[in-house]
């Protein structure tokens, strides 16, 4: 696990962990549902301004212009990278997990490659029996690689909050034996914990304090 507490580190070189923290987070927790026609037109209004805020938020790490708008291309690669991530989240299986994180990183590699490319070039590449080109060459080393490595290194930190209605449970845990987000989150289970100790032992209180 990496748990460098350097404020100057930076994974592979590139990108601060606290970073990688947000921008995954952020990933995970996007709203949104495929398909999208199924969508309202109020969730696809919030989907569309999630996905362009991770955008602005993460343009160094995303390698995207900052003026670059919505649209249906990015909004499926979005959902699509999206769901690799949740479900790297949540397995407890390493190979699944580490094998998720790569096709994370060779789609998202792809959607930024085809975006340089004609609908032509893009079939030519896939018709193509050749392993050679960019399509097979290892990309240099950028921060959302970058991301990908230190999640795969935080297995036992990386964790999704057991409250059904919190809006953003995924989650990189900040001490040990944490199991919820936040406090909030946290607080009707405590509750509820407390009433059941009240409900099992208000009787024996009753008794106790009457023979006092």
């Amino acid at each position: 696990m990496i748990n460098n507490r350097n404020p100057a580190y930076q994974i592979l070189g590139v990108l601060p962990p606290k970073k990688a923290e947000g921008f995954l987070s952020d990933w995970a927790n996007m709203p949104g549902a495929w398909p999208l026609t199924d969508m309202d037109k109020e969730s696809l209004q919030k989907f569309a301004d999630a996905t362009n805020r991770i955008r602005r938020r993460y343009k160094e790490l995303l390698g995207q212009p900052t003026h670059l708008e919505w649209d249906e291309h990015w909004a499926v690669g979005h959902l699509l990278l999206r769901d690799m991530l949740r479900r790297a989240w949540d397995t407890r299986d390493t190979r699944e997990r580490e094998w998720l994180c790569f096709k994370f990183r060779d789609s998202y590699a792809s959607m930024v490659r085809h975006e340089r490319m004609s609908i032509e070039e893009i079939r030519e590449e896939e018709l193509a029996v050749t392993v050679t080109g960019p399509r097979y060459a290892a990309p240099p080393i950028t921060p959302l690689e970058a991301a990908l490595f230190y999640f795969q290194h935080q297995r036992n930190r990386t964790l999704r909050c057991p409250n059904v209605e919190c809006p953003a449970p995924y989650f990189f845990a900040s001490k040990k034996g944490q199991k919820f987000c936040s406090r909030a989150c946290a607080l009707p289970t405590r509750l509820e914990s407390k009433r059941r100790w009240w409900a099992k032992h208000r009787a024996k209180l009753k008794k106790s304090k009457r023979r006092k």
